[in-house]
């Protein structure tokens, strides 16, 4: 039977005692990484783009797309001026600490 890519990335930061993945290289205001959570009570990988807002009048978000096998796509834009590792950490935990995630984007202000 083969390993699950959700089995697979756990091993992987597991080894690497790491809470992310990172995609690409850090780009200054936006960052494309993948970590492990839940949705629904379901553990999923979630495929995320952590967008830096800047510090305007912007509405911060979170846009939740639909499951596509064990995966999730994930935006959140926050009132940041750059990304750095430490923020991309932050949205890790905050992520798996929310408990009432839904589909869709969901909007509040800085």
């Amino acid at each position: 039977m083969a390993e699950s890519e959700l089995s697979a990335l756990a091993a992987q930061l597991q080894q690497r005692q790491k809470e992310y993945r990172l995609c690409e290289p850090l780009a200054g205001t936006e960052a494309q990484f993948e970590f492990i959570g839940r949705f629904d009570g379901v553990a999923v990988i979630w495929q995320a783009r952590l967008l830096a807002l800047g510090s305007g009048e912007r509405e911060q978000f979170i846009e939740i797309g639909p499951a596509v096998g064990e995966r999730r796509q994930l935006t959140v834009g926050l009132a940041l001026e750059r990304v750095t590792p430490p923020d991309i950490l932050k949205t890790v935990i905050m992520i798996r600490n929310y408990k009432r995630l839904r589909e869709g984007r969901h909007e509040w202000q800085a």
